[in-house]
Parts: C-alpha cells; sequence; structure tokens
C-alpha cells in the first residue's frame, strides 16, 4: 500500500464528497467516509495511550527526550521484573503498531477491493487531528477543501445540517449559523500556511482552475477530469435564506479568515 491520504475540509457543504469523486479518477485510490467524529476518537485514545509509555508530557511519537523513553528490556531469565510504568516502547515500535491499526481497519478492505491506496474523508478534522497523523504517518498526503463561508451557510441551513463537536456530539446551540460560521473560521485559521497540506478552494474546482497538476505531482498520482466527470456547482440551487444584516454581521467576524483565502 501506498500512503494514506487524508482529506479534511472546513466544515459540512464545502464540497469534500466532490474531492473525493476526483481522487476516484484514479482508480488505484479509495477515499472512505468516516463518521463524524469518529476518527478523533481514535486518534485521542492512541494520543492518551502514547502518553502514557512517555511520562513527560508530549509522548513517544511527539518526540521526548530520549532519556524519557529509553525503553527497558525484559528477558526471561531476568530474576526481578521492572516496574510496568518503567517499560518503554520504542518509537518505531509505537508508528507500526499504530499504522497497523489504521491498515486493518481502512487498508485492508480497499485492498480486497483491488485498491492500492486508501484514504479517510472527515470535516471534524482540525490541526491537532492533522499533527497526530502525521506523528503516525510522516509520509501520509493532507488535502484540504474550503469553499466561500456564505455559500457553506446557506446550503448547511437549506439542508438542516445540525452543530456537532469534534467528537461528532450534537451540539445545542442558540443559532447554528453562527455556530457554523465560528466553526468555518476556526478550520480556515487551522489550515491555512499549514506545511505538507494542499489546499483546494470549491470554487477553483468546479471552475476548472484547479491546478491538477500540481495536485498530482503532490500525490504521486494520475487523475483526470473528463467533461462528463466535471464537477458542476449548485450555487443555482443555493436559497437566499439569510437575513443581509445576519450576513454582514458574519462577514465582519470572520474577516481575516475570509481575506486569507481570497474570500471577499
Amino acid at each position: 500500500m501506498k500512503n494514506p491520504v487524508f482529506l479534511f475540509s472546513a466544515g459540512p457543504a464545502c464540497g469534500i464528497r466532490l474531492v473525493q469523486q476526483l481522487l476516484s479518477s484514479n482508480n488505484e485510490i479509495m477515499v472512505w467516509t468516516a463518521p463524524a467524529g469518529a476518527l478523533n476518537h481514535i486518534l485521542e485514545s492512541i494520543r492518551l495511550m502514547d502518553m502514557s509509555l512517555s511520562p513527560g508530557v508530549m509522548g513517544v511519537l511527539a518526540g521526548t527526550s530520549k532519556a524519557k523513553v529509553q525503553k527497558t528490556v525484559l528477558k526471561p531469565s531476568d530474576d526481578a521484573r521492572p516496574h510496568v510504568a518503567n517499560m518503554r516502547f520504542s518509537v518505531k515500535h509505537m508508528q507500526r503498531a499504530f499504522q497497523q491499526l489504521f491498515s486493518s481497519l481502512y487498508g485492508m478492505p480497499a485492498s480486497k477491493f483491488g485498491f492500492q491506496t486508501w484514504g479517510v474523508a472527515d470535516y471534524t478534522a482540525n490541526k491537532q487531528t492533522c499533527d497526530m497523523l502525521r506523528m503516525i504517518y510522516p509520509e501520509a498526503k493532507f488535502i484540504f477543501v474550503i469553499r466561500h463561508p456564505v455559500d457553506c451557510l446557506r446550503l448547511i441551513k437549506k439542508l438542516g445540517i445540525r452543530p456537532r463537536d469534534r467528537w461528532g456530539s450534537l451540539l445545542e446551540v442558540k443559532n447554528s449559523v453562527d455556530w457554523f460560521a465560528s466553526y468555518w473560521a476556526t478550520l480556515a485559521n487551522d489550515f491555512y500556511g499549514m506545511p505538507h497540506v494542499f489546499n483546494i478552494r470549491y470554487e477553483d474546482l468546479i471552475s476548472g482552475q484547479l491546478n491538477l497538476q500540481a495536485l498530482n505531482a503532490y500525490l504521486n498520482a494520475e487523475l483526470s477530469l473528463s467533461p462528463k466527470q466535471a464537477p458542476t456547482s449548485n450555487i443555482q440551487e443555493m436559497p437566499d435564506n439569510i437575513a443581509d444584516a445576519k450576513l454582514a454581521k458574519i462577514r465582519l467576524a470572520i474577516a481575516d479568515q475570509m481575506a486569507k483565502w481570497n474570500y471577499q
């Protein structure tokens, strides 16, 4: 199996499914959709286990000093067994173990279906999600999809999408439009300029301005878009369902994040 591909977005309704379709134009790539929050739950368990093996706050994978992760080697001939708290795994062992977990969950079924590369799409992932996965898969590929927040908000309201936290739990909020706007801004800020991540603006994808050559070079793949496969915008279906005063307030609150991504 080649290095996995992780596909994230600035929340729901950003076009992550269209990018999944684009990746599927290469018949060697299979991108699974993770249930909201599932990936973060798995990674949180890994983080806690990692930290427990390396007292010193950061954990083995995060690069705690060698002295703190020095493992005690057990031999059957040892008269006295060291206290379990003093036993350590190596960084390589931790990486392999966690890689095997994801490979078993996502890689094995993809391989059985005939795909060489597997991936996961998740719109609840944030910078911490990305950082954890990079510690497990240093050579993994990451794609971040973003869309103009006003279009996202209108579609979210039209579809009745309810707010969920990064763990996938439904939230009771007074104003879901404001919450989604803040969520979009947080993720847009998290992923802006993040190294090792390939950014895709929804607008560039549906207008044909996406640099497909650069994406192929990043993934070391051969993606293609025939005229029949080319994604189309659903902007015409977008209702004018948010008051102008509300939009003006939202634009003002997230103006800095919008400007970073060349949105007005």
